[in-house]
């Protein structure tokens, strides 16, 4: 595939994709391009979201959010929130999980990263699906700390 190709087929999906989040796939038989994007990708709020203080009133309201640990993505890839071998999730909205628990994997070219809990808590906020692609540093979820 020559990379023109592959950005005529890059520009097509974020056209389709728009400005909301969600998951666009285009193909043509052998090649193909998928491309996510999560509400938490996001610079302005859609209407009826709830508004980021950090985004709009700078650093010095960090003190008015309510602590919580953004577990971020360690590698590009695809994000699995599922263990392969039992198909159960590994954590779920409101799952209580300890320090070093395994919460995801990310796949890319056969190379897997597991993803671990940095702190006992319990889970938020899922910020990306199953299957969705993701950047490194990418936010995936949200634990608060148990006390």
């Amino acid at each position: 595939m020559r990379l023109s190709d592959f950005r005529d087929m890059l520009c097509s999906a974020l056209n389709l994709l728009g400005d909301g989040p969600g998951r666009v796939e285009i193909s043509d038989g052998s090649r193909r391009v998928r491309v996510g994007r999560s509400s938490a990708d996001r610079d302005e709020p859609q209407a009826g979201e709830p508004v980021n203080p950090l985004r709009t009133a700078g650093p010095s309201a960090a003190l008015a959010v309510p602590a919580g640990v953004i577990v971020r993505a360690p590698a590009v890839g695809i994000v699995s929130f599922r263990d392969q071998r039992t198909d159960k999730p590994f954590a779920v909205i409101g799952q209580t999980v300890t320090q070093g628990e395994t919460l995801a994997f990310i796949t890319s070219m056969e190379i897997t990263t597991k993803v671990v809990s940095p702190r006992a808590g319990v889970v938020e906020e899922v910020f990306v699906e199953d299957g969705d692609g993701v950047e490194y540093n990418a936010p995936l979820l949200k634990i608060l700390p148990s006390a």
